[in-house]
């Protein structure tokens, strides 16, 4: 009997780490031109996860260097250059999501990441407005991709398009007392979804 709760104990042991290790992903198999998501803390983050249904309020670009080493160009504050490593970990339980552009052969990532590093020092836009002064997180992601190729990875959307009606508070404090509702925005969660990606890996299915 004592063998028979034994071997018991060890089966549920191997299932257990069986289970866990169908999740596990090893972010240095990233390349260059993936696009990785993770939800940040504070109000900003959760007005963005309220209003886009998703559970994704960032996303950044990934960068593969001469080294070998992996970097994320984000706009989170100034646009900015950080180690992968340091990008997963400021979010919410160091989860994250990992897309790759389906098209095998596409050769322009380097063309995209110049393009992202353009915007490099470019402070942050609360207005979420899609002119070049200020960017924010999905916008840079997106531009970076179509200014150096023409290839628009996500659909446009409208502020009225989405579920903002319980944010207006939030919203028209820092869109200057009102709600733009025509303002034309691209959300993480939309390049997320995008058909021209496929998903690697995520932390929020």
């Amino acid at each position: 009997m004592k063998h028979f709760f034994i071997s018991i104990f060890v089966l549920l042991l191997f299932l257990t780490g069986c289970r866990a290790g169908e999740h596990k992903f090893d972010p240095n198999g990233l390349k260059t031109g993936d696009v990785i998501f993770q939800t940040l803390t504070g109000e900003l983050s959760e007005v963005i996860v309220e209003v886009t249904s998703s559970p994704i309020s960032h996303c950044g670009l990934v960068i593969k260097n001469a080294n070998g080493s992996l970097s994320v160009i984000e706009a989170v504050g100034p646009v900015r250059i950080v180690p992968l490593k340091k990008f997963i970990a400021k979010g919410i339980d160091k989860k994250y999501a990992v897309v790759r552009l389906k098209d095998d052969g596409f050769n322009q990532f380097p063309a995209v990441v110049k393009e992202a590093k353009k915007f490099l020092g470019r402070p942050y836009d609360f207005q979420f407005q899609l002119d070049d002064e200020y960017m924010y997180c999905s916008e840079l992601v997106y531009k970076a991709y179509f200014n150096a190729t023409k290839l628009k990875i996500a659909k446009i959307v409208k502020l009225k398009d989405l579920k903002y009606k319980n944010r207006t508070g939030f919203i028209k404090s820092v869109a200057g007392g009102k709600v733009p509702l025509e303002r034309s925005m691209i959300t993480p969660v939309d390049i997320y979804n995008s058909r021209l990606f496929t998903r690697l890996y995520s932390d929020f299915e």
